[in-house]
């Protein structure tokens, strides 16, 4: 009886704790989706230099892609 009653505090005890675990979880993540919508919408009505997506600016994780590159050497012959 004894044990049973042990058992029944610990599992008790787990569940409240991944309960626990659980809000905390889903406060980050509304966290998160509530920055990432406010840098989307920066990036969308800002005029500065950062609002210009990654696509526009040819880097595309981290790296500058070829074909950017090769518009860079055309402007730079165009302009000579």
């Amino acid at each position: 009886m004894r044990e049973e009653k042990e058992k029944f505090y610990t599992n008790q005890i787990t569940a409240d704790r991944i309960s626990n675990l659980a809000d905390k979880l889903s406060v980050y993540h509304s966290r998160l989706m509530a920055l990432e919508r406010d840098v989307e919408r920066h990036f969308k009505s800002c005029t500065c230099e950062h609002s210009k997506t990654h696509e526009e600016e040819g880097v595309r994780r981290g790296r500058e892609t070829k074909e950017y590159i090769e518009e860079l050497n055309k402007k730079a012959k165009e302009s000579a």
